[in-house]
């Protein structure tokens, strides 16, 4: 919320409400300017000095991060396919370095440490919250197993293909 003067004197609390007018004192939100010509749906479009940002929660540390969207790799304990139909965002590392109380790797980069827990349903989701975000992201596309037909009994046949000779 942003606290502006009214054009009265009074002070008013607006909503996401930034003037890219800087001579102006009035700053009106949205819902004001909805409501100041009565019903009027073209208030908004005759309303040019009042800027909305679209990215007003991304803070400036991340702004410009590289991320990478895939599909995360099957677990080698893991039979199925279940968990492998999510996508994940990962985010560049940022300057690392040894902690010298113990050695271990330390960072000044809030945003580092989520690594695998931003998962999501489907490609376009991820690439929403990238944009979103402004992070510059590159898509990459999961390789598609080919399955071979197999069954029990080829292990014991004996084809020229399967068969073993100990000369």
């Amino acid at each position: 919320h942003f606290t502006t003067p009214k054009s009265d004197g009074s002070s008013g609390d607006e909503k996401f409400a930034l003037s890219s007018d800087s001579t102006s004192t009035a700053v009106k939100t949205y819902e004001n300017l909805r409501h100041d010509k009565i019903g009027n749906p073209s208030a908004v479009a005759e309303s040019a000095p009042y800027y909305f940002p679209e990215n007003v929660d991304v803070p400036l540390h991340t702004t410009g991060r590289r991320a990478r969207i895939f599909v995360p790799a099957r677990a080698a304990t893991q039979a199925g396919v279940n968990n492998t139909k999510s996508w994940a965002v990962e985010l560049d590392n940022r300057e690392r370095w040894e902690s010298p109380l113990m050695g271990w790797c330390a960072s000044g980069d809030p945003v580092s440490n989520i690594g695998m827990s931003l998962k999501f349903a489907n490609k376009e989701d991820a690439i929403a919250f990238c944009e979103r975000k402004t992070f510059d992201y590159e898509v990459e596309e999961p390789r598609i197993a080919q399955i071979k037909p197999k069954s029990y009994g080829t292990n014991f046949s004996w084809t020229k293909k399967t068969r073993v000779t100990t000369k």
